[in-house]
């Protein structure tokens, strides 16, 4: 496992505990330090405060867009975004992705080869 301090940080932007419990241990023995919110207003103050080298954001956050946390984020910091849903990605949803900014979107359940390959695509 990599040392604490050689951990990259990332955020994940997700109000559902269960499935962030699951990828921030996926995250975490794969050389990275998450930190998880479930709010546009947390997210923001985590940017700010300390920049990640990549920022997970679920398209649905409750009664939030994720598609919007993600317009704040950007607008804030120049920090690689990676969408991610349940729902279908047809080329629609990934061209609303591409022209909001974001760096991709990835469909739940991903593999974690996948979430890996973008991961290192876009740090």
């Amino acid at each position: 496992m990599p040392k604490r301090l050689n951990r990259k940080p990332i955020l994940i932007v997700d109000d559902d505990a269960e499935f962030t419990a699951y990828l921030s241990r996926l995250l975490s023995s794969s050389g990275y330090r998450p930190t998880v919110v479930s709010t546009e207003a947390a997210a923001r103050a985590s940017v700010i405060g300390a920049p990640p080298v990549v920022i997970l954001i679920d398209v649905c956050l409750g009664k939030t867009s994720g598609w919007a946390v993600a317009r704040t984020l950007l607008a804030v910091a120049k920090v690689p975004v990676i969408m991610m849903t349940g729902g279908d990605v047809d080329a629609d949803t990934r061209n609303d992705a591409k022209l909001l900014g974001t760096n991709g979107i990835l469909q739940k359940p991903f593999e974690t080869a996948e979430l890996l390959r973008v991961l290192g695509e876009v740090e």
